[in-house]
């Protein structure tokens, strides 16, 4: 059995997800994970699939003719066998939902994942958006990230805070049910 890592990035138009199902269905590939998003006009997904029967190789070659047709860009790139450890993994320290809204601004992303990274909080989930009108746009991002266990979230919630203070944003952070992911 092979495991897949495939992105598709291009203009967006409909169809794009039931095209690249349908590839993946005919050569034999089971979507195991996914995100989709549209980006300004542009589509992108991020999947893990697996096969019985397909090669890293062979598989971009079914997808190539969505390049001409969609106008997509695809790669596929073989993962790791899929390990008993890697299918039972569960957070060993706990999840957390960071809220940040505010005037868009510069420095917003990095500022926040750097203050994560300093804790070793990992961000497993990240989505912003630019909303509002273009002379004065409103920023929105939303992250779900795991603290270990020897972090406390509370005091990294009021790190948090004081940061967005600092930044003229309001940032949250809630604790996350993982049965709610």
């Amino acid at each position: 059995m092979a495991r897949f890592l495939i992105t598709a990035t291009g203009k967006d138009r409909p169809g794009i997800v039931a095209s690249v199902a349908k590839v993946l269905f005919e050569n034999d590939c089971n979507i195991e994970d996914a995100t989709m998003r549209l980006l300004e006009g542009q589509f992108a997904i991020v999947l893990v699939a697996f096969s019985q029967s397909m090669r890293a190789t062979d598989l971009m070659k079914a997808l190539d003719p969505l390049s001409d047709e969609l106008g997509l860009v695809t790669s596929v790139r073989e993962m790791e066998e899929l390990t008993e450890e890697v299918a039972d993994y569960r957070p060993e320290g706990s999840l957390w939902t960071v809220s940040v809204n505010g005037p868009d601004r510069s420095g917003i992303v990095y500022e926040v994942a750097s203050l994560l990274a300093g804790v070793n909080g990992n961000i497993v989930d990240w989505t912003t958006r630019v909303i509002g009108e273009r002379d004065k746009p409103a920023y929105s991002m939303i992250l779900v990230v795991e603290l270990p266990s020897e972090v406390d979230g509370q005091l990294v919630a009021a790190e948090l805070e004081r940061l967005g203070q600092r930044l003229g944003v309001h940032v949250t952070m809630q604790m996350t049910d993982v049965e709610s992911l």
